[in-house]
């Protein structure tokens, strides 16, 4: 029988993780080629990491979740909780219930519909 210690599992998982945040650092760079250009490498990978924790943090936790959210602060920057409608947006975050497939399909439409898509924070 084939046993897997924790310390074993938690390496796998980190790895994965390195992985995914490899896939959405180059994700940025392709979909998003001036911010790139601006902060470089560096700067952006730490962006990456810093928010994929935070989705993480906040049981963001699938593929296509985490992209959105990192796109949102993108185009809201990082500190959307002080745009008009951030109070809402951070009040779906933290709510403990949603999963993290609603929690960004509702910061979709809370920042997006109020705003038209515009940008409301210039991210630097």
């Amino acid at each position: 029988m084939l046993t897997i210690r924790s310390s074993q599992q938690a390496a796998l998982a980190a790895e994965k993780t390195a992985l995914f945040e490899q896939t959405l650092l180059r994700h940025v760079e392709n979909a998003y080629p001036a911010q790139f250009s601006i902060w470089g490498e560096a700067r952006t990978a730490e962006f990456v990491s810093r928010n994929l924790r935070r989705a993480m943090g906040h049981g963001i936790d699938t593929t296509g979740a985490v992209v959105t959210f990192v796109e949102l602060l993108l185009q809201f920057g990082e500190q959307f909780g002080e745009s008009p409608d951030g109070e809402r947006a951070l009040e779906i975050l933290e709510e403990p219930v949603y999963p993290g497939q609603i929690k960004i399909q509702m910061l979709v439409e809370c920042l997006m519909t109020r705003m038209g898509g515009r940008r409301i924070a210039a991210v630097e």
